[in-house]
């Protein structure tokens, strides 16, 4: 019976969960799947990579801030570390990203709501410790929220991220050459919504 009395109103609770407008929101996330493909210009470096578990992709923390009900505008950190292989030797490959963000809401069936982002910012990628990557990209990405508590989800979805220009710098050179790197992935994570905005209501004399 207590089991059922609890049920009910967490359901009751969640009900009406949503983002809400002056909330701040912190959300943590790992990449599940990851596939990256990237290529150096006027160069022989190119490589795929297909990434799997939790970390495949990187991970990232967002931090946002509800300016309308359903609109929400934040920046995340993303960092990424993997050992790529071409069969011969082994190389270890990372990224560092920080982005502008902006995310839209719509509201499915309760407790769940489908987040819309799209996000701009610079990355900074390294091979090996022997070369280095710098330069703007942009990134769009969908993910389905479960609201688990009235202040807390969590997501599941899909991002996809590519380098718009850059410059490839190797053994301490800065080159010429441009890298092209397109990574989409599967990622999941966890969010809280904190504090919300206080009516006031004035008596009429």
């Amino acid at each position: 019976m207590l089991n059922l009395l609890l049920a009910a109103a967490l359901t009751h609770a969640t009900a009406t969960a949503a983002p809400k407008r002056d909330q701040a929101h912190l959300q943590v996330q790992t990449g599940m799947l990851s596939r990256e493909a990237l290529r150096v210009e006027e160069t022989e470096h190119q490589h795929r990579s297909v990434q799997a578990g939790p970390g495949a992709g990187g991970v990232a923390m967002s931090l946002g801030y509800q300016v309308r009900a359903r609109s929400e505008v934040g920046g995340r950190v993303e960092l990424s570390r993997v050992t790529v292989s071409d069969g011969v030797s082994d190389a270890q490959q990372g990224h560092a990203r920080v982005a502008g963000t902006y995310t839209h809401y719509l509201p499915l069936t309760a407790p769940i709501h489908f987040a819309a982002t799209a996000m701009m910012g610079l990355e900074r990628t390294s091979f090996d410790g022997a070369a280095v990557a710098r330069g703007p990209f942009v990134g769009a990405g969908g993910s389905l929220h479960w609201f688990a508590a009235p202040r807390v989800s969590l997501h599941a979805g899909v991002e996809a991220t590519r380098s718009i220009g850059g410059r490839f710098e190797q053994d301490g050179l800065e080159g010429s050459s441009r890298f092209v790197a397109t990574d989409v992935a599967a990622v999941a994570g966890m969010n809280f919504f904190v504090g919300t905005r206080k009516g006031t209501s004035k008596r009429r004399r």
